[in-house]
This record gives C-alpha cells, structure tokens and sequence, in this order.
C-alpha cells in the first residue's frame, strides 16, 4: 500500500504545471518599450541592417524581407525632417514556469513631418531571453 501511495503523490507532482502569471507589470512595459525605443531611434539614425535586427525570424516567415525593407526605407526617409512618437497603448502577459512565455503589444502615434502614423507592435520574449519584434503595422494618413 505504501507503494501506491508512494507512486501516486509522485505521479501528482510530476504532472503539475508550476507557473505563475502576471500582467501589465510596470517593469515588462520598460522592457518591451526598450525595444520599440530602439527601433526609433535605429530608424532616426538611419541603420536599417540594425534595424532587421530588432525584428525575430518569426516575423519573416510570414512577411518578406523585402517588403519590410521598402517600410523601414520610407519610413527612415519621412524622419529626415522631424519625427516624434507617443506610447497610446500597451498591454504585456508573462508567464513563469515550465512553458514560460512573454508576450507584449504596444502602439503608438507617430509624426513623421506631415504624415501621422498609428504603428503597432506585437513582441515576444525568444528563447535566448531576448525580446524581439514579431509584428508591426503601420496606418498612415496621408496629408490632405
């Protein structure tokens, strides 16, 4: 009987999910925005190659290389005059444990001369703890 007992609770121990969970911490809204501050930055000074590095090989599964090189172009060439962007929105989840996870999403309004931009980036920490960007979108309106 002891036996049993002995082989249950080590059944019960082993197939439990040790996590925990939390969200919109002040703390993973810095590290994210760490990120999308560099993007900005990147972009304002021009270095695009440094720029694709911000981005995970998720991201170019599922959007080409090129494409995304005619947006940073455009966008790098729209700051040479001024640029500024605003943080509108962000929302983070991170889970600890054995199938950890971090994800973050973020917005922002953008002034890039006339145009005004409303980008949105989607971010996950990899497995190297590095957080990279695995979507962004991008919404001009165009002057009148």
């Amino acid at each position: 009987m002891k036996i049993y007992t002995l082989l249950l609770l080590s059944f019960l121990l082993l197939s439990c999910d040790f996590k925990t969970f939390r969200e919109n911490d002040p703390q993973d809204k810095l590290d994210a925005e760490k990120v999308t501050e560099k993007f900005y930055t990147l972009i304002k000074q021009d270095k695009k190659q440094e720029v694709f590095k911000l981005f995970s090989s998720e991201f170019f599964k599922v959007t080409k290389k090129s494409d995304l090189d005619q947006l940073i172009d455009w966008a790098i060439k729209e700051s040479k005059t001024s640029s500024t962007h605003t943080l509108t929105d962000c929302q983070t989840n991170v889970e600890k444990g054995t199938n950890a996870k971090s994800e973050y999403i973020l917005s922002y309004s953008v002034q890039r001369g006339t145009i005004k931009t409303d980008e949105g980036f989607t971010l996950k920490k990899e497995k190297d703890d590095k957080i990279r960007i695995v979507g962004y979108k991008i919404n001009a309106e165009l002057p009148k």
